[in-house]
């Protein structure tokens, strides 16, 4: 019984760090889309 509880709190840990992976790939990928807008803006402006 033991190791049954061992091994879905480890599949729940495999979940929280997928969950954890992906919001972290959306959050670089918004970073660099608002840095590339930043420079693009800087860029018109001279």
């Amino acid at each position: 019984r033991r190791h049954l509880g061992e091994s879905g709190q480890g599949g729940r840990t495999w979940t929280t760090y997928a969950i954890v992976h992906t919001v972290h790939s959306v959050h670089t990928v918004h970073s660099v889309h608002t840095v590339h807008s930043v420079h693009r803006s800087l860029r018109e402006q001279q």
